[in-house]
């Protein structure tokens, strides 16, 4: 009698981030980063020039380009001024460019919410065309974790975490920041997404700037300043887009005030808790803000690697669990 022994496909487990400012990806070596914008190609227009940090997708009969080369077309998306779940297989597609099978954690601000809807879009078999190439890839399974909590992971497991006391981590994402407490065990015990009062608010208070608008109008002829391109100048040097026009010297009128309101909010928030708390985890794209501001604070941990923090941390945590 011959016994046939079948043995189960094994899935790459890919680590992914649909941030609002930035998609980024991780798969146990590299982090892979691409702007978070998107723009529809029409029939017979030429596109820009493509590459890995801005693909050109057709899917379904369209064309997008994914990227910071979408925001140079005439019309174009910042996903941070939607919702970002509805554009989840552009994402995937833009973020995966190898054919295979993939095991997914996808971090997001609201899984309970939010869990359902991804795993609809994303789990079966995609293909599309990634900068020319056919892609086919089958999502085996979706893992949907909470932003920040693969921070704290990280954080845990460089023993930056206290074995006693509560601590919060704070993500700091383009549209939304969450807040979570743990206990020193590692069980999550709370956790609020402020949807639109991440990084979003603040580039919309200094977009309604008067000195902004007036330097922009005298140099572009444009008076309404462009969030996404804002978003972008925070992440980097406080310049507008490639202008000479930057807001470094007066962010401090808006930065402080919009710090002001998270520290306060965690104090509502976890009034109870809060003598207990011994650490303060500040993570994702806009943790570089405050990181001056809270540098002299014990307390206070930003890490190194604050922006890709959580996707690395998520990717190890799912893949420790997968082992044990």
């Amino acid at each position: 009698m011959t016994t046939t022994v079948t043995t189960a496909k094994k899935c790459t487990l890919l680590s992914l981030d649909f941030g609002n400012y930035e998609l980024k990806s991780f798969d146990g070596r590299q982090v892979t980063k691409i702007r978070s914008l998107q723009s529809v190609i029409a029939t017979g227009q030429k596109p820009l020039l493509a590459s890995e940090a801005s693909p050109i997708i057709e899917m379904d009969g369209i064309r997008w380009h994914v990227g910071s080369q979408a925001g140079r077309y005439p019309s174009y998306e910042a996903t941070v001024q939607g919702e970002k779940t509805r554009l989840a297989q552009i994402h995937l597609a833009a973020c995966i460019s190898q054919s295979g099978c993939y095991d997914l954690v996808i971090s997001h601000h609201s899984p309970d919410n939010y869990g359902k809807v991804l795993k609809g879009a994303l789990l079966g078999k995609h293909s599309y065309q990634r900068n020319g190439l056919q892609v086919d890839v089958s999502i085996n399974s979706v893992t949907v974790v909470l932003e920040g909590s693969g921070a704290y992971q990280l954080a845990k497991a460089r023993n930056y975490i206290p074995t006693r006391g509560y601590t919060i981590v704070i993500d700091l994402g383009g549209s939304t920041w969450v807040s979570a407490l743990y206990a020193s065990d590692g069980e999550l015990i709370s956790s609020t997404a402020y949807e639109r009062k991440g990084t979003y608010a603040l580039a919309v208070a200094i977009a309604s700037d008067s000195r902004l608008q007036k330097a922009l109008q005298e140099s572009t002829s444009v008076s309404s300043p462009d969030t996404s391109v804002i978003l972008e100048g925070l992440a980097k040097d406080n310049f507008y887009g490639e202008s000479e026009l930057c807001w470094g010297e007066w962010l401090g009128e808006y930065l402080d005030p919009w710090w002001k309101g998270i520290v306060q909010a965690l104090k509502s928030g976890y009034q109870s808790h809060m003598p207990s708390v011994k650490r303060i985890v500040v993570t994702g794209g806009g943790a570089n803000l405050v990181s001056p501001k809270v540098a002299a604070s014990p307390a206070f941990l930003v890490l190194p690697e604050c922006s890709t923090a959580n996707v690395q941390g998520a990717y190890h945590s799912v893949k420790t669990q997968v082992a044990n």
